[in-house]
């Protein structure tokens, strides 16, 4: 089954939309294991209906570009709120 065929369950009600969700957000959690290794294990993810908000830190520039790619690729009616940061780059007010 498509991401899209999990998301949009024709007819589907409340229930089997969060079943669909939370299997969503699985089979994301598994891709960015792959495509990240350990790092992966600091990102949260939160699926609900068709919005998938994925956040956390990494390690490097090339982890987030990783995961952004994985995230990309799940595509269709899907969509993906990316806020994994660089870690350490906290903004704390600015000093103007």
């Amino acid at each position: 089954m498509t991401v899209r065929e999990l998301v949009m369950l024709g007819g589907a009600g409340p229930r089997r939309r969060r079943s669909a969700a939370r299997e969503v957000g699985a089979r994301l959690r598994a891709a960015l294991s792959q495509a990240l290794g350990r790092d992966s294990a600091t990102l949260s993810i939160l699926a609900a209906d068709r919005v998938v908000t994925i956040r956390g830190e990494v390690r490097s520039l090339d982890q987030i570009s990783r995961a952004s790619r994985v995230i990309d690729g799940f595509g269709g009616d899907l969509e993906a709120i990316n806020l994994i940061r660089l870690r350490g780059t906290a903004v704390r007010g600015s000093t103007c």
